[in-house]
C-alpha cells in the first residue's frame, strides 16, 4: 500500500494534479496496447501509411520502444495460440478476445511467425540504431517489406514482363506463345533449368515459395547449381531463420518446381550479401529519400519555409505508392 501511495504522489507531481491513463503510461514508460493491435491491424492490410502514421501516434507518447517491441511479440504469440486453439482468445487475461479473434483471421500463421521472429531481431538491432524510433520503424518496414504475398494471383491477358524475359530465354527453351485474341488468357508454364543469382527472384517466385521459406530464400544468392546440387550463400544476418524445417520446405519447394529432385548446401557469407531481400530493403529506402527530396524541392514547401521559418519533420514524408 505504501508503494502505491507512493507512486500516486509521483503520478500526481508528473501529471501537475492531472491522474489519469495516459500520464500513467508517459511516466511508468508502458505502452497502451491500442498501439499494437493497430500496428498489427495495418501490417495484415499491408498498408504502409496506416502503419507509419500508427508509429507517429505512438511516439507522441515518448515511449520505451522496447517495450514496445516486447509487446508486439507477446500480441503476436497470442495471435499463434488462437490461430490453433480459438477457444484460448476466450481465456486470454490480458488481451481482449475480439481483437484477438479479429487478427488471427486477418493474418495467415506465417505471417504471425514471421513478424514474431522480425520483432525479436528488432529488439537485438535497436541499440545499434541511430535513435530508438527509427529502429522500431525500421523493424515494422522490415515486417511489410518480407510480407508473404498470396500464393492466389490475378491472371493477366498476355505474358508478364519478368516471365515473358524467362520465357524467351536460351535457358527456358524459347518464347512461349502469344495468347490468341478472344480466347482464355494463358498462363505462362516456362520453367528454368538453371539457377543463378540474376533469376533467383523469378526462381523463388515461379516456385510459390512463401512465409518463412521464403524469407530465407529471398535472404539467400545463389552460388552453384552444377548436378542437382544448388549451393546458397546465406546472408549472415538472416541465419537464425535457417531452420531444418524450413530448409526441407526450401528443398521440396525448388526440387517440385524444378521436376526433379536436387541438394542444396548453405554457405554462410562473412561479409553483408546483396541478396534480394536486402536489395528491396534499400530499393525502399531509396523510395523514401527520394519522396523527401521531391517535398524539399516543392515551391510551396519552400515558400513556408522562406516566410514562416517552418522545419519539415523529414521522417513523416513518405512515398505516396
Amino acid at each position: 500500500m505504501r508503494d502505491a501511495l507512493s507512486l500516486l504522489d509521483q503520478l500526481i507531481a508528473f501529471g501537475g494534479g492531472a491522474v489519469n491513463e495516459a500520464n500513467a503510461r508517459s511516466m511508468l514508460g508502458t505502452i497502451d496496447r491500442g498501439h499494437v493491435g493497430r500496428l498489427i491491424d495495418a501490417l495484415s492490410r499491408g498498408d504502409g501509411a496506416a502503419l507509419l502514421a500508427e508509429v507517429r501516434e505512438l511516439d507522441r507518447d515518448a515511449p520505451d520502444y522496447d517495450r514496445a517491441l516486447v509487446e508486439l511479440a507477446a500480441l503476436l504469440q497470442r495471435i499463434a495460440i488462437v490461430q490453433i486453439v480459438p477457444e484460448a482468445a476466450h481465456q486470454d487475461e490480458e488481451f481482449d478476445s475480439a481483437l484477438l479473434n479479429m487478427l488471427a483471421k486477418a493474418i495467415s500463421p506465417e505471417d504471425a511467425q514471421l513478424y514474431y521472429q522480425i520483432a525479436l531481431g528488432g529488439r537485438r538491432d535497436l541499440n545499434m540504431a541511430p535513435e530508438q524510433r527509427i529502429g522500431f520503424e525500421m523493424t515494422l518496414l522490415r515486417m511489410l517489406a518480407f510480407r508473404p504475398e498470396s500464393a492466389v494471383q490475378p491472371v493477366k491477358i498476355g505474358r508478364p514482363e519478368s516471365v515473358a524475359a524467362l520465357a524467351d530465354s536460351p535457358a527456358a527453351g524459347g518464347a512461349a506463345p502469344a495468347p490468341v485474341p478472344g480466347a482464355a488468357p494463358l498462363v505462362d508454364k516456362a520453367r528454368l533449368t538453371s539457377i543463378d543469382a540474376n533469376n533467383w527472384p523469378a526462381v523463388v517466385e515461379a516456385a510459390a515459395l512463401s512465409g518463412m521459406v521464403r524469407q530465407l530464400a529471398l535472404n539467400c544468392v545463389p552460388g552453384s547449381f552444377e548436378n542437382s546440387l544448388l549451393t546458397l550463400k546465406l546472408d549472415q544476418a538472416a541465419s537464425d531463420r535457417r531452420t531444418r524445417p524450413i530448409e526441407e520446405k526450401l528443398v521440396q519447394g525448388l526440387s517440385k518446381y524444378l521436376g526433379r529432385d536436387i541438394r542444396v548446401v548453405f554457405e554462410t557469407a562473412e561479409s553483408a550479401l546483396n541478396s534480394p531481400a536486402r536489395q528491396r530493403v534499400q530499393a525502399e529506402q531509396d523510395r523514401v529519400a527520394r519522396a523527401a527530396s521531391a517535398f524539399e524541392s516543392d515551391p510551396a514547401v519552400k515558400g513556408l519555409r522562406e516566410r514562416f521559418g517552418a522545419d519539415v519533420d523529414a521522417a513523416s514524408v513518405k512515398p505516396t505508392n
